[in-house]
């Protein structure tokens, strides 16, 4: 029998590759108010720019964030440093709801994103909180003074497929005091209370991408929106790798086998923008409804300056459809989203009642339905003799507003047999009607007309007081 031996050779080969990339990115801290009267934009590609001398990665890494502002004492400086940080520190998002004490019995709610669009990591962030979100839909109120570029293109298409509007606001976060259990109960759910701040709220470079695609784009007053070049690099990078060749018993031949590889150097350098990543952001502002004036200042402005949007441009871009700031958008949003809701929760609070026979309807048609004479006059039974009479549809119940105490009052026993969440807003809506509802048809109780009276309140705590575990009469409640 013949015996092949196995020759091995060990190496080192030092290995070179590159790696290319766009940000489009700011530093916020010397943030001024467009100059109504500025300048025409020019319309010429930007120039090549010089390379810049080689340096370690981790060099650029470091001088490629903004410089941290000095610690002021004086509480404006320290709120604007404050808004700074949330503009360029990583993005971060947050389920809100109004801390308004009087936003009824649905309150509004926003996705709040603040920071630096991360590549690679952002858009999956946003993939997450939007899943979250099932079928409801929500504005996105973004702060950001920009980031990776093809990041916020993932992250626009996301937002226009759901949907959503974006508008450029802040977002005060309200913390939970020890005593609020529904305010901590909801933040366990990941919704915390919070407040739209607009002014000097910022979309900036390319979290322009992010609010293009918005369904609807609101850019209020005193919100600032920046574009400029892009900043392109490529990083080259050096690997040393170890490896041996050895023979190949089946063919004979040599082949090569690494032991390990171990990355020892890097240097990256700045190179000229392409022309067709320019192109690609005019494709994608088409895509989303944005005119291409919104080009000319961008190509116009060097990535170390910033060139921000005068109302003028706002609105020949079409970057904003609308001047709203984040306390009208969650008010309209609201408005509608509460009509909404509470016509879903009458409608199945009233075919709920209906299935069970415990709650009488108030507007019924009957034989015995009163008439409305020509004259304008309710005539119970019978038409008068001379009066021309006219049968009229059981129209929509008048809007009416009941005594909020006793209101609460009534809410807090449905939440105490966990028929209804938080908040109890002492305003009788959709959720109180439905989880109403929800308690007849467990407790086999009839509630007369549904309405806010005492006698409701005494029949609802009588109904509760006696089921056997009366802190979970039902089994999920209505939200």
């Amino acid at each position: 029998m013949r015996r092949i031996g196995i020759a091995t050779i060990a190496g080192i080969t030092l290995l070179a590759g590159s790696v290319f990339s766009v940000a489009a990115q700011d530093d916020l801290s010397r943030v001024e108010r467009p100059d109504r009267k500025a300048a025409p934009a020019r319309t010429a590609r930007p120039p090549a720019r010089p390379e810049a001398p080689a340096r370690p990665e981790t060099a650029r890494q470091d001088s490629s964030r903004p410089a941290a502002p000095a610690k002021s004492t004086d509480p404006a400086k320290s709120d604007r440093e404050r808004d700074i940080a949330k503009a360029t520190e990583p993005m971060r998002f947050q389920r809100v709801r109004s801390a308004a004490s009087d936003c009824g019995d649905v309150c509004p709610e926003w996705i709040s994103a603040e920071g630096r669009i991360m590549t690679g990591v952002t858009a999956n962030h946003l993939k997450r909180m939007i899943a979250g979100l099932g079928d409801k839909k929500v504005p996105i109120f973004i702060h950001s003074a920009g980031g990776s570029v093809e990041e916020a293109y993932a992250m626009g298409r996301m937002i226009r497929a759901k949907g959503l509007p974006v508008s450029v606001t802040k977002t005060e976060l309200t913390e939970c005091a020890a005593s609020d259990r529904a305010c901590r109960a909801l933040a366990a759910r990941g919704i915390k209370y919070g407040t739209p701040k607009p002014p000097l709220s910022v979309c900036a470079s390319s979290c322009v991408f992010v609010l293009a695609a918005g369904t609807e784009r609101h850019v209020g007053p005193a919100s600032l929106v920046g574009v400029h070049q892009y900043e392109s690099s490529v990083t080259h990078v050096q690997v040393l790798q170890r490896y041996r060749m050895i023979q190949d018993p089946r063919t004979g031949g040599l082949k090569k086998e690494v032991i390990s590889e171990e990355r020892v150097g890097a240097r990256t350098v700045k190179t000229r923008t392409k022309s067709e990543v320019y192109d690609k952001s005019a494709s994608y502002f088409a895509e989303m409804g944005v005119t291409n004036k919104i080009m000319e200042p961008l190509l116009a402005t060097p990535h170390t300056s910033m060139h921000w949007l005068t109302p003028s441009e706002i609105v020949a871009s079409k970057i904003a459809t609308d001047r709203k700031t984040g306390f009208q958008v969650i008010a309209s949003f609201a408005t509608a989203d509460d009509a909404r809701r509470d016509a879903e929760a009458s409608a199945r609070a009233t075919a709920m009642a209906a299935a069970s026979g415990n709650i009488h309807q108030r507007y019924e048609p009957s034989a015995t339905a009163p008439v409305r004479a020509d004259s304008g006059l309710v005539v119970p039974g019978a038409a008068q003799a001379g009066v021309k009479t006219t049968m009229l549809p059981p129209g929509p119940a008048p809007t009416q507003v009941y005594d909020p105490a006793l209101v609460r009052q009534i809410q807090t026993w449905l939440a105490t047999s966990n028929c209804l969440a938080a908040p109890l807003t002492g305003q009788w809506g959709g959720r109180s009607k439905l989880a109403l509802a929800k308690l007849s048809a467990v407790t086999n109780k009839s509630f007369d007309n549904g309405l806010p009276t005492t006698a409701l309140l005494d029949a609802v705590r009588a109904a509760v007081a006696n089921m056997p575990n009366s802190r979970r009469v039902c089994e999920t409640p209505v939200e």
